[in-house]
C-alpha cells in the first residue's frame, strides 16, 4: 500500500513543484518523476506546456526588443523631422480637408508674421483668394501628385511673392489632408531685380565712358593745338577748354563711382 501510494503521491508532489516554479517565471523547469498511465501522460503534458510556454515568452520577450527598437527608431526619427521642420526657412503646412491647420513651423510665422500663431484656417493666414488658389492645388494634387505654382499673397501689408507646393497625405480617397510647402521668393525677386539693373548701370556706364576719353583727348588737342593761334580772343577759347576737359573729368568720375555700385554684391 505504501509503494502504490508513492506512485501517486511523488509525481503529484513534483507537479505541484513544477507549477510553483512556473508561476515563478521558471519555464526551464521539468518534472523529472517517472509515473505510469494517467500520471505520466500528466507530467509529459505539463513538461510539454512548460517548453511552449518556454518558447512563448523567448518569442515575447524578442518581439518587445523588437517593438522597442521600432519605437526608438520611430522616436529618433520624429526628432529628426521636429528640428528640421524647426530649422529650415521654408514654412511647411499640415491640412486637414476642410483647410484646417493642423500643424505648422516656425517659419510660417516669419513669413506672414506674428498673425500666423493664431490663424486656424488657410484663409485665416493667407487670406480668401490665396487660400481659395491653394486648395485648388490640393485637389489637383489627389490625381497628379505634388504640385506647384507661384502665388502673389497680401499678408501683413506687404506683398508676398512665395512658390507654394501642395501634396496629398496617402492615397486619393483617403481624405487625410494635405501638406503645404511655402517658399518665400520675395527677396529673392528683389535680388533679381537688383541683378538686372545692376547689369542695366553697367552697360550704361560703359556706353557713357566709351566717348569720353575722345571728347578729353580732343579738347586739349584743340587747347594745345590753337590756345596760341586765336588772338581775338583767347581767353575765352582757353576757359571753354578747360571747362569741357573739367566736366568730362567729372562725368568720367561720376561713371566709375557709378560702375562701383554696379559691382557692389
Amino acid at each position: 500500500a505504501l509503494f502504490l501510494s508513492k506512485t501517486v503521491t511523488v509525481p503529484i508532489q513534483a507537479l505541484a513543484e513544477a507549477t510553483g516554479e512556473i508561476s515563478r517565471g521558471n519555464f526551464e523547469h521539468r518534472v523529472r518523476v517517472q509515473a505510469q498511465d494517467e500520471l505520466g501522460v500528466l507530467v509529459n503534458s505539463f513538461n510539454l506546456m512548460a517548453a511552449q510556454l518556454g518558447e512563448s515568452r523567448r518569442q515575447v520577450e524578442a518581439s518587445t526588443h523588437n517593438l522597442q527598437r521600432a519605437l526608438e527608431e520611430i522616436e529618433r526619427r520624429r526628432l529628426l523631422m521636429t528640428t528640421l521642420l524647426e530649422n529650415v526657412p521654408t514654412g511647411v503646412l499640415m491640412l486637414d480637408p476642410e483647410s484646417h491647420i493642423a500643424q505648422s513651423n516656425p517659419a510660417v510665422a516669419k513669413i506672414f508674421g506674428a498673425n500666423a500663431r493664431s490663424a486656424r484656417t488657410l484663409a485665416d493666414l493667407a487670406g480668401e483668394e490665396a487660400a481659395w488658389r491653394m486648395m485648388r492645388l490640393a485637389h489637383r494634387s489627389r490625381r497628379i501628385g505634388a504640385i506647384s505654382e507661384e502665388l502673389e499673397i497680401g499678408t501683413g501689408g506687404r506683398l508676398l511673392h512665395a512658390a507654394v507646393t501642395v501634396s496629398s497625405l496617402g492615397p486619393p480617397r483617403a481624405e487625410r489632408g494635405f501638406v503645404v510647402v511655402i517658399d518665400d521668393l520675395t527677396e529673392l525677386l528683389r535680388a533679381q531685380k537688383a541683378a538686372a539693373w545692376q547689369e542695366v548701370a553697367q552697360r550704361i556706364a560703359h556706353e557713357i565712358k566709351n566717348p569720353l576719353t575722345p571728347v578729353q583727348l580732343s579738347a586739349e588737342r584743340l587747347k594745345r593745338r590753337f590756345g596760341r593761334e586765336i588772338t581775338s580772343d583767347p581767353d575765352t577759347f582757353g576757359q571753354c577748354a578747360d571747362t569741357i576737359i573739367r566736366h568730362v573729368g567729372d562725368i568720367g568720375r561720376m561713371v566709375d563711382e557709378f560702375s562701383a555700385f554696379a559691382r557692389m554684391p
